[in-house]
């Protein structure tokens, strides 16, 4: 299963923004948004306050052996087009 993800992101104190749309390639025809956060996203004073990603990895339920995460095709673009990893 894939499951693409583009993300519109601006640090801000005051008028931060955060958007992300999904598409989960073997059940969605086009994305859907899945976050749409406007405000605060950042706190200029505290060193750690920044962008990062973070995946994890799970067995199956059955213990069948092990399961891996691939996380592939990350691109940084201006528009929602150019961030596509679809368009690769």
């Amino acid at each position: 299963m894939w499951l693409n993800v583009v993300y519109e992101y601006r640090k801000s104190e005051k008028d931060g923004l955060l958007r992300a749309w999904l598409l989960r390639e073997d059940t969605d025809s086009s994305y859907r948004t899945v976050i749409d956060y406007a405000g605060k996203l950042s706190d200029l004073d505290d060193d750690q306050s920044g962008v990062w990603i973070k995946a994890g990895t799970y067995r199956r339920a059955n213990d069948s052996g092990p399961t891996v995460v691939q996380i592939d095709r990350n691109k940084v673009g201006v528009t929602f087009e150019a961030a596509d990893p679809q368009r690769l």
